[in-house]
């Protein structure tokens, strides 16, 4: 009688179990589904397939979306939806969740658009220095259009973003270019020098 009364229980174990893992799975194809992740930045409890393998200085084709403020793409990569962080800058926020729009934030979003106005197709480079995704799940790349302008340097060099350093133990390897062309724009007041504090 103990046995079988004890049997009940491990079944009834094995099925909370399986019903608790049906939901998580449920609940994360949902998430990918619908794209919920995509449009709030909160921090993902989950790791990411890491199917994305860092090359130095390897050149990976993408296609551009849209975009979604002054340091953030969305894109098309490897056949999947993607949002993806610009190595090296912080533009002001102008789309966060909960939090109203920053000093420079919409200008620097309409800069970003009209460097892309024309651009559909355009190229990653990683940066082995930086990890593979921010703690928001995000991808982390250079970006270059196709006639090689890198979007960082050009947002940093005419006044729309600040120079960031995500993984602040290891610099990437652009940095000291970032920080000259950082200088250079505040030096001239240009864009959000002119008129943020």
């Amino acid at each position: 009688m103990k046995q079988i009364q004890q049997k009940k229980s491990f079944i009834h174990l094995l099925y909370f179990i399986l019903f608790f893992f049906a939901i998580f799975f449920l609940v994360s194809l949902i998430i990918r589904k619908f794209g919920i992740h995509e449009e709030k930045e909160h921090e993902l409890s989950f790791s990411y397939k890491k199917d994305f393998h860092i090359g130095k200085e390897e050149s990976i084709p993408a296609k551009l979306i849209r975009v979604v403020d002054g340091d953030t793409l969305l894109v098309e990569l490897k056949g999947r939806r993607e949002r993806l962080r610009l190595i090296g800058i912080d533009s002001p926020e102008s789309v966060k969740p909960e939090s109203p729009v920053e000093c420079y934030g919409e200008e620097a979003k309409a800069y970003l658009t009209s460097l892309l106005s024309n651009e559909s197709d355009i190229i990653l480079e990683y940066d082995e220095t930086q990890g593979e995704r921010d703690r928001f799940g995000r991808i982390l790349a250079y970006v270059f259009t196709i006639d090689g302008k890198n979007l960082a340097e050009e947002m940093l060099r005419n006044g729309y973003a600040r120079e960031y350093n995500y993984q602040k133990r290891n610099p990437y390897r652009l940095r000291d270019t970032f920080i000259d062309d950082e200088r250079g724009a505040g030096a001239k007041g240009k864009g959000l020098w002119a008129v943020c504090r």
